[in-house]
């Protein structure tokens, strides 16, 4: 088997199931427990929190765990935007569904939605960002690797445009760059950054939130003190370790990782230059954990199921849609109508290999033609 959609999820990685499972015993308690047990539980979340913090480059208490991404999405959406009924806000056309879809909720309540659309390449020009701005404008928010095609957005050039909104709040979506690409904290402009664990061999079900020290964000939910109040209930404490233990290996690995990660996106793309029909997606300032590619007039879901057969796991886009005909990702780019059906998006870990590269161009390069002709 050769898992090429690691941007859907990773496998859980073997010392970080090993690190949960030699604590979760121990920490068992509920962290909200005065007893020891429950100072324990606490303690063991302080640490992981500690971990994301420090590979952010913020503060501990600024950092909020959610239940994965997309909640920590839709805590700075609605969050940001409060009990108000209207007001500016700017997004773009490309965002993972879950701030896309409350961007539309908050448009059909009232408030005024700016869509800036990415050039054919998938990148936001922070120009436009600029010219979009008013002074009614609530928050910005801007995904920072696209979860489709991997393109790495300017955010620091962004936040450098809003240098003269300084009520308007600044929300990146940093699910497929967090651990990843290289980082060396947030910019200082990002008031709010949304993260996921098992995008980076973590468990699934749990994700957090950066939230910058002084602002106040209309919680989601209610019940309960945890979180600041803002994520009542108990702690996820298992899926939080993991997130705090798959942290600081991804920090300790960063430029290890990723070199060996544009290695093998390299051999993939060099492997399957040339092959007619084939097209790449996705220019500019790239994440090496994603590869876009597009076949020519096929369906991707008969790609995807072809090549499952050969022992290649890809998938055929975001797997919040990935059952969807046409991605609104690639139309926001305005991929040609003969590529939109037979988009793949392929994505590795520092998991993968080299030979597993070579072996899945192999792969695509006979399933592809044994397809053309079906076609």
């Amino acid at each position: 088997m050769i898992y090429f959609d690691n941007s859907a999820t990773t496998p859980p990685r073997q010392e970080i199931l090993d690190f949960v499972l030699a604590r979760a015993g121990e920490n068992f308690g509920n962290p909200s427990s005065i007893h020891r047990i429950g100072v324990e539980a606490h303690r063991a979340l302080s640490r992981a929190r500690e971990s994301v913090a420090g590979y952010l480059g913020v503060r501990a208490p600024e950092v909020l765990f959610t239940s994965g991404g997309t909640e920590a999405n839709n805590t700075a959406v609605f969050g940001a935007t409060g009990h108000r009924q209207r007001g500016h806000l700017i997004t773009t056309t490309f965002e993972h569904p879950s701030v896309l879809e409350a961007f539309r909720v908050l448009e059909d309540r009232g408030f005024e939605v700016s869509w800036i659309k990415p050039d054919g390449r998938g990148q936001v020009d922070a120009g436009a960002v600029r010219g979009a701005l008013r002074k009614d404008t609530l928050l910005v928010s801007v995904i920072h690797v696209n979860n489709e095609l991997g393109t790495i957005q300017p955010i620091a050039a962004i936040g450098r445009a809003l240098s003269d909104h300084p009520r308007t709040l600044f929300h990146v979506d940093g699910v497929q760059s967090y651990g990843k690409i290289l980082m060396d904290g947030i910019p200082e402009r990002v008031d709010l950054f949304s993260f996921s664990a098992h995008k980076i061999h973590g468990f699934k079900g749990v994700g957090g939130l950066y939230i910058k020290g002084g602002l106040s964000l209309a919680p989601l939910h209610f019940g309960g003190d945890q979180e600041g109040g803002l994520r009542p209930g108990t702690e996820n404490v298992p899926g939080i370790l993991s997130l705090g233990e798959a942290t600081r290996l991804a920090q300790a690995h960063q430029r290890e990782n990723f070199d060996r990660v544009t290695r093998i996106k390299a051999v993939l793309r060099q492997g399957l230059e040339g092959l007619a029909g084939i097209r790449f997606n996705g220019g500019g300032e790239v994440s090496p954990y994603i590869q876009s590619l597009s076949c020519q007039g096929m369906l991707s879901e008969v790609v995807v199921h072809a090549l499952e057969e050969e022992g290649l796991y890809v998938s055929s886009g975001s797997a919040c849609h990935a059952r969807h005909k046409v991605s609104h990702v690639l139309k926001a780019i305005d991929l040609p109508e003969e590529y939109l059906q037979g988009t793949l998006r392929i994505s590795f870990s520092a998991m993968n290999t080299l030979e597993e590269a070579g072996e899945a161009v192999k792969i695509i390069r006979r399933t592809h033609g044994r397809l053309k002709n079906y076609f």
